[in-house]
């Protein structure tokens, strides 16, 4: 469906944006993709929707522009949704859903790690201008998600976002980082006046039961692809 995305006029919003939370996990347990966490213990749930823990502080890692939703502020476009992320040569074939701010500042992110979440307050794909971002968890207590094998992707893989009238947005995969949380530039990751891109996050790097997340991000860019 399209869905009406607000346009600003004058001011924005900003606010911090929190990647630290990949996975929902209790403190003091171990991830199930490397570092032993018990996949038959349930994990707690998710507090705003957003796939972090209660108990799990968020880190914060800078602030991005917020399109403001206020009528008085803002004018609107019609925006074509992306609704599924195709990498064939991860075998990635995942949905994908708008997601906003929890109230905290966090992107939030679909529970469970078999949907990425599109950051709605930002470009889409598609767009002329500004960077896409699509985030997932990289596991929960029932295993790897898709998003997992981002870390085994090469530059020039192709990656293909669907959106809701049909359309299919072609990119080329052009930088791969990994990167510890308290260093990622948020701000660029958000960009939303960049040349345009595709930018798919996850988790990766060691599990840190103490805090109940990994210590680092998994950042994929992507270039737009023009197709005759």
């Amino acid at each position: 469906m399209r869905w009406w995305r607000p346009v600003p006029r004058v001011a924005v919003v900003t606010l911090a944006v929190a990647l630290g939370g990949c996975v929902s996990a209790p403190v003091g347990e171990a991830s199930p993709t490397g570092s032993g966490r018990a996949t038959d213990e349930p994990v707690p749930a998710a507090s705003l929707s957003s796939g972090i823990d209660e108990v799990t502080a968020p880190r914060v890692l800078g602030e991005v522009e917020v399109r403001s939703a206020s009528p008085a502020d803002a004018e609107v476009v019609a925006v074509d949704e992306p609704t599924r992320l195709e990498v064939d040569a991860l075998s990635i074939d995942m949905p994908i859903e708008s997601v906003g701010v929890d109230e905290r500042g966090g992107m939030v992110i679909p529970e469970g790690a078999l949907t990425a979440g599109w950051y709605r307050f930002g470009p889409a794909p598609g767009d002329p201008a500004g960077r896409a971002v699509l985030a997932a968890h990289v596991d929960n207590a029932q295993g790897t998600g898709p998003f997992a094998r981002l870390r085994d992707i090469e530059r020039g893989a192709a990656v293909v976002v669907t959106t809701a009238s049909g359309e299919r947005v072609r990119y080329e995969v052009v930088e791969i980082e990994q990167t510890d949380k308290d260093e990622v530039d948020v701000e660029a990751v958000f960009d939303a006046d960049a040349a345009p891109a595709l930018v798919m996050v996850t988790c990766g790097g060691d599990w840190q039961a103490e805090v109940g997340h990994y210590a680092d991000n998994v950042i994929v860019t992507a270039a737009p692809v023009d197709v005759p």
